[in-house]
Parts: C-alpha cells; sequence; structure tokens
C-alpha cells in the first residue's frame, strides 16, 4: 500500500488463545479476516480492480502474486453471488482397470 510515495506495510500479530479445558482459538481481528494475508479494504481493493483489469495487471499494480489476487477475486465474487467456495479437483483420474490390451469386443451371434 502506498502512502505519500512511500511503501506501507502492516504487521501484527495474532494471540492464541489457549484454555485449560483445551479450547484453542485465534484472536478475532475485525480488520482481517480469519486465515488471511491481507486486510479487508485491501482485498475489496483488489476486488474492485480485478472487475476492470485483468489478474496479471491487478498483480503489478498492487504488488502481489497472481495466485493471491485469484483467491481475492474468487472470494469476492463467492460472497457477492451468494455462493461458497467450491474446490475443483486438482487432478484427473483415468480408468485403469480397462486397458487396450484387455479390452474385448463382443459380437452378437444371430
Amino acid at each position: 500500500m502506498d502512502i505519500a510515495g512511500r511503501t506501507v506495510r502492516i504487521t501484527f500479530i495474532e494471540r492464541k488463545i489457549v484454555c485449560k479445558c483445551g479450547f484453542r482459538e485465534l484472536e478475532v481481528l475485525d480488520f482481517v479476516d480469519k486465515y488471511s494475508f491481507y486486510t479487508k479494504r485491501f482485498e475489496e481493493y483488489v476486488a474492485l480492480l480485478c472487475e476492470k483489469m485483468t489478474n496479471k495487471d491487478v498483480a503489478k499494480t498492487c504488488y502481489i502474486n497472481c495466485k493471491s489476487v485469484k483467491d481475492i477475486d474468487k472470494k469476492s465474487l463467492s460472497l457477492r453471488l451468494g455462493l461458497e467456495l467450491m474446490k475443483l479437483p486438482t487432478r484427473r483420474g483415468t480408468n485403469t482397470s480397462q486397458s487396450s490390451e484387455s479390452s474385448r469386443k463382443i459380437g452378437l451371434s444371430g
């Protein structure tokens, strides 16, 4: 984030809450989503830029990587459309039980 021509980074520590009953939780911060590396306002800014620019251009403008831009854009679209984030399969499998050598042709005799 640029302020007065200088790059500014915000660094903060999330406190871990541990109870003697076994409960564990991270401190709730209202300016950042859980497990997010960026503030809510910055994510809103990136999502606004994604509406007008390509992800690659947004990444160059905001000095973050393309994967982060894609994740922020995906999250904002799902919130705007009211959908839950879906995890897509990363690899497609093949059916190994039928190989070309062991396949048989079945014919009808009449």
